[in-house]
C-alpha cells in the first residue's frame, strides 16, 4: 500500500520507482519498475491510478498502477517537477530523454543524476552491441555451413555427371 505522504507526491512529471509484489504459485517476488509518471487519474478515490513510462531495451513500456492496490509494496519518489504545464504528459511518448528533461524542471538537485541514468544507457548500449556481435557471429557460422554444404553438393553432382559421361562412352 502507498502511504498518504507518498501518494501526494505522485504527480505527472515525477520520476518514481514502484515495487510491486508478484505471486507465482506459493512464491512471492518483488519487481521494481522505474520511470516517469505520465498521468494520475481519479484523484484519491477507490479506483485511482497512475501511469508510469520507462524505456526498456529501446522500447517504451507503460504500466498503470492502482494507488490503493495491496500488491504494491512501496513507491519511492526519486524526483518531483517544480513546474509542469499539463495534467497529462502523454506528449512525452514521442520525445527523446533530453527533450523530456528540458520540459520538466526538477526540484531535487541530489536526484538529478538519477533521471537520465547515463551509466545504465551506456551499459545497455554495450549489452546490445555484444548481443548483435553474437548474432552476427552465429549468422556468419550458419552461412559458412550452408556454403560448404552447397559446395559439397556441387562436387557430388559433378562426379555423377562425369560417371554418366563415362558410361555413355
Amino acid at each position: 500500500m502507498i502511504n498518504e505522504s507518498t501518494s501526494v507526491k505522485i504527480k505527472p512529471g515525477a520520476t518514481v520507482r514502484v515495487f510491486e509484489i508478484l505471486k507465482e504459485g506459493d512464491k512471492e517476488q518483488i519487481r521494481r519498475f522505474e520511470g516517469l509518471v505520465l498521468a494520475r487519474k481519479h484523484g484519491n478515490e477507490a479506483g485511482a491510478t497512475f501511469t508510469v513510462r520507462s524505456t526498456v531495451a529501446g522500447v517504451g513500456v507503460e504500466k498503470v498502477f492502482p494507488i490503493h492496490s495491496p500488491l504494491i509494496d512501496r513507491v519511492e519518489v526519486l524526483s518531483s517537477p517544480s513546474k509542469i504545464r499539463r495534467a497529462k504528459m502523454y506528449f512525452t511518448r514521442g520525445l527523446s530523454r533530453k527533450s523530456i528533461r528540458r520540459k520538466t524542471i526538477i526540484t531535487d538537485e541530489k536526484n538529478l543524476a538519477l533521471l537520465p541514468d547515463a551509466a545504465v544507457d551506456e551499459d545497455l548500449g554495450e549489452a546490445i552491441a555484444e548481443e548483435k556481435a553474437k548474432i552476427d557471429e552465429a549468422v556468419k557460422e550458419k552461412q559458412e555451413k550452408i556454403d560448404t554444404e552447397k559446395e559439397a553438393a556441387r562436387e557430388e553432382r559433378k562426379k555423377e555427371m562425369e560417371k554418366k559421361e563415362e558410361k555413355e562412352k
